[in-house]
């Protein structure tokens, strides 16, 4: 700048034989200072600056040059490493925080997590992206998840704050999972298919439903352990019972991670899912739990804030036995694809609010799940319709019928005279209508509730009189007629009858009837026939 490479080159000499005779000797200083600082003392010298002819203003100046530039690149220096440890952040802090701090590991089986990624270990960021490019193909690829759950637009938010469920599942497995489960080929089917399917299901169920800041007990989810052993043992109600709760397997599962360990038909299927009630949990159901091919129970109960709809996609869950989606918010129709559940026994969805117009056949798939033994409805007002008669009559193994505080209306059909097995029927707080005649050749009936209903049937002395089994009778505020039945007295097993409120004309079986009767003694302890026309002497004892 100040002179042709010749002169730089005797710049430079000069300035080495200026430092080494300078008094100052100043540690640490460069070239370029010790030239400056020879400015002031030698300015004319022409060995130093032949033919410059330089002024004590042009060496402040040129000094002044100097100190900004060395201003400028510090602050470069400064700015470009603020902007790395953004970026670090952001990635480290950004990520993570859609996750459970406490499924983060910071060992080198976490696969990212602690100081090492907050400084960029390059070695292990190149692993898990590559990994998590993986994770998103394959679930892309094979139709694990919707594209529109895992693309970049439904996951742009700062710090993960609108990221899917499914990519946060995604991004944990691949990333942030200790386990460190294999990642499937996305182009062609293997054994890995299904242990990695498993562990993302139950990811997603965790993300959809809150698991990370929500649930009350959080059962070891998304640890370094097998999905298996997600599950703990809780005291209900203080009481001495234990109940477990998490996923269950169709074995104990054994604490080796061999590769054969993961395999089905090993002791490593999720079989099962019963989550504590009351855990506060607070989303969705995810359609990826039909993933879990092998479930047999799917139980959930007392979450006031799980909304959404029961997936559809729950119906390839051929191996359901139980579904109990108890007390929440769900909403909308049970979906019809549920016929192909054909091992479904207990169908519990009680205390939601589900809807279904029967006239529209919106419970018909019912007929196609012969394999039920129980149906409970109870508490979904917005399910209406008449009882379907060829639903009813085709499931012959039904043993419990419940279906109170609904919107049901009209007469009960004649199929329900083939419901042979049936030991539990409550139909109250409805707006039936008629007789119930034919429920009257239903042997095994132990409790039958029909209160607050309309039913206007007449009752005769025959009435009840084959229901040997029967336990408790509740036919209260309708509008039945007739007299009370006599066969009902000779019930041994009965303990509660309750017939007020209706239009009976209660003309009571005399002294004499009693007397005559040589059963077995009545264990009845309660008997309710207010607010009816009585006749007749109740019998002392």
């Amino acid at each position: 700048m100040l002179a042709n490479n010749n002169d730089q080159r005797t710049f430079q000499t000069e300035a080495n034989n200026a430092n080494n005779n300078n008094d100052d000797d100043e540690d640490g200083a460069t070239i370029l200072d010790d030239g400056l600082s020879t400015i002031d003392d030698e300015q004319n010298d022409p060995y130093r600056y032949p033919g410059s002819g330089m002024t004590s203003a042009q060496a402040a100046a040129l000094r002044s040059d100097a100190q900004h530039y060395h201003c400028f690149t510090s602050s470069l220096l400064l700015i470009t490493f603020m902007i790395s440890v953004i970026v670090a952040s952001v990635r480290y802090f950004g990520n993570p925080q859609i996750l459970s701090g406490e499924s983060i590991s910071n060992g080198s089986n976490g696969g990212g997590g602690g100081l090492g990624d907050l400084w960029g270990n390059a070695a292990r960021e190149k692993i898990n992206a590559a990994r998590f490019k993986s994770t998103l193909e394959y679930l892309i690829s094979r139709d694990v998840s919707l594209p529109s759950t895992l693309s970049a637009e439904a996951n742009s938010g700062l710090f993960g704050k609108s990221y899917t469920p499914q990519y946060q599942a995604a991004l944990w497995m691949a990333r942030y999972d200790p386990y460190r489960i294999s990642i499937p080929s996305p182009t062609e089917s293997s054994r890995e298919d299904g242990p990695f399917k498993q562990r993302y299901a139950l990811a997603v169920l965790y993300f959809a439903t809150g698991g990370t800041d929500r649930w009350t007990h959080k059962m070891d989810f998304l640890s370094g352990l097998h999905e298996c052993m997600w599950v703990n043992q809780f005291e209900v109600n203080g009481i001495a019972n234990i109940m477990w709760f998490g996923v269950f397997c169709d074995g104990e599962p054994d604490m080796m991670d061999t590769a054969e360990d993961v395999f089905w038909g090993g002791k490593r299927t999720v079989t099962g899912i019963s989550l504590p009630p009351n855990n506060n949990m607070f989303g969705s159901l995810p359609p990826e739990i039909r993933h879990l091919k092998y479930l047999k129970a799917l139980h959930i109960s007392r979450e006031p804030t799980l909304f959404g709809t029961i997936p559809f996609q729950y119906s390839a869950l051929k191996h359901l036995g139980l579904l109990a989606l108890m007390d929440t918010s769900l909403s909308g129709p049970i979906p019809r694809e549920f016929g192909r559940l054909k091992k479904l026994e207990l169908l519990m969805l009680q205390g939601n609010q589900l809807t279904a117009d029967t006239t529209q056949e919106d419970l018909d798939f019912l007929q196609d799940m012969t394999s039920l033994t129980s149906i409970k409805l109870d508490d979904n007002t917005q399910i209406i319709g008449t009882l379907p008669n060829k639903t009813l009559s085709n499931l012959k193994n039904l043993k419990v019928l419940s279906l109170p505080n609904c919107g049901f209306y009209g007469p009960l059909p004649s199929g329900m005279s083939m419901l042979t097995e049936l030991a539990a029927l409550n139909l109250e707080e409805n707006s039936f209508t008629g007789g119930i005649d034919m429920i009257m050749g239903l042997t095994n009936l132990q409790v039958i509730y029909l209160e607050n209903n309309m039913f206007d049937g007449t009752f005769n002395d025959t009435h009840f009189g084959e229901l040997t089994d029967l336990i408790r009778l509740d036919v209260s505020n309708n509008q039945f007629k007739g007299a009370v039945p006599r066969q009902l007295f000779n019930l041994s097993s009965l303990v509660v009858v309750d017939m007020s409120l209706n239009n009976m004309t209660l003309e009571l079986p005399s002294e004499e009837y009693f007397s005559s009767l040589n059963g077995p003694p009545s264990n009845l302890e309660f008997l309710s026939l207010h607010s009816n026309t009585m006749m007749g002497t109740i019998p002392a004892g």
